[in-house]
């Protein structure tokens, strides 16, 4: 059973709105009402609140639905991409701000110049990576609600077009 039956199964034995259940976790409905159509997941702490509310073992919920574990395991990753990217950054602002900086720190030595650019590059090439892992996970969560939008645009234009044919139809 996937992760937004069992919520939906377990608010309905519980005899609780889905109003009840956003209250009592401190989220809107809407997110509730995500998670049970299956739009979306619940985030780590409200899935812990969920389960104490529902009385159920959280390893039963993780493992009921391993979509739910690999949207987790995604946002984390993400989450450790970012901290890596920033991090990167960071340190390259440093060392370029220590080679710039040699007319007032004094100068250094060639071969640490040498040496302090090399790692410029090669941050600068890491921190590259990085930005197109993190666009790609951020993309595959994006493409899956740009498709979701293609197909109402689509629908909306094929009842528009539909209806159209029919009002011309019908005047002819």
């Amino acid at each position: 059973m996937e992760i937004n039956q069992i919520l939906k199964s377990e608010r309905k034995k519980l005899k609780l709105t889905q109003a009840q259940v956003a209250a009592e976790i401190f989220v809107s409905q809407k997110s509730i009402s995500n998670w049970e159509n299956g739009h979306s997941f619940p985030d780590i702490d409200s899935l812990i609140r969920l389960a104490s509310l529902y009385h159920l073992s959280l390893d039963n919920i993780l493992l009921e639905d391993s979509k739910m574990v690999k949207d987790l395991k995604e946002k984390t990753d993400l989450n450790a991409m970012k901290k890596i990217q920033m991090t990167v950054s960071i340190t390259n602002s440093l060392l370029i701000l220590v080679v710039c900086a040699q007319s007032w720190l004094g100068e250094l030595s060639l071969p640490t110049t040498v040496l302090i650019s090399l790692v410029i590059m090669l941050n600068i090439v890491s921190t590259v990576y990085f930005s197109k892992l993190i666009s790609r996970l951020d993309n595959a969560a994006a493409a899956k609600t740009k498709k979701k939008r293609q197909i109402v645009r689509f629908l909306i234009f094929a009842i528009i077009f539909g209806g159209c044919l029919l009002i011309g139809t019908l005047l002819n």
